[in-house]
């Protein structure tokens, strides 16, 4: 018998839950107790699994996310916490989850999972579940689409994607006439701006 994944194991709690009555949570938490997440630091658990699962090095995880090892490592041991969900999906590119992977990670991480109803989220969705890995080309998708790219962290200067990928992308998605694109903000992030007239 194959050994049940993260989410499969969440999906399944999940159901017997709907059964289960407030004065009887003590039993469940007894009948599950090798199941349920105690550790204080799951989201490095998790990221850690995936990554032995899937054969990848942390190094090149990091380097797929754009991420400096320094601070890929203290975010994936949970050392340093972000409050930016970009640099969290990043990682997540980084390291090929699937959606369901994806889903699971943000939970652990504490934020929201991606939701097919917001278009940027939709995007995403859409890029993880093709196997559309590379930061660039997410970022290019999203740009044609007139959306936000991936972001990084304050503290990084470097642009999200390369110059001539970002000219291409404006160039193939009509914008050129309509928009400037400069470098606006503390954060390297390219802000669109409406042209005068």
């Amino acid at each position: 018998m194959e050994k049940e994944t993260w989410e499969q194991i969440g999906e399944r709690l999940a159901r017997e839950l709907e059964d289960v009555r407030p004065e009887n949570l003590w039993t469940f938490f007894r009948e599950h107790r090798e199941e349920l997440i105690t550790e204080p630091k799951p989201f490095a658990l998790y990221m850690r699994s995936k990554l032995r699962d899937k054969g990848l090095l942390q190094q090149n995880v990091f380097l797929a996310a754009d991420l400096s090892e320094g601070y890929g490592y203290k975010l994936i041991s949970e050392e340093k916490h972000t409050r930016r969900r970009d640099t969290v999906l990043r990682l997540c590119l980084g390291a090929r989850l699937s959606p369901e992977e994806l889903r699971e990670a943000l939970i652990l991480y504490g934020m929201a999972p991606l939701h097919a109803r917001f278009p940027r989220d939709a995007v995403l969705l859409a890029a993880f579940r093709s196997g559309m890995y590379n930061l660039w080309d997410v970022n290019e998708l999203l740009i044609d689409l007139r959306l936000a790219p991936l972001r990084e962290e304050d503290k990084q200067k470097t642009p999200p994607f390369p110059p001539q990928r970002w000219e291409r992308g404006r160039r193939a998605s009509g914008m050129m006439k309509n928009h400037n694109y400069t470098k606006e903000d503390d954060h390297g992030v390219l802000q669109r701006t409406r042209e005068a007239g």
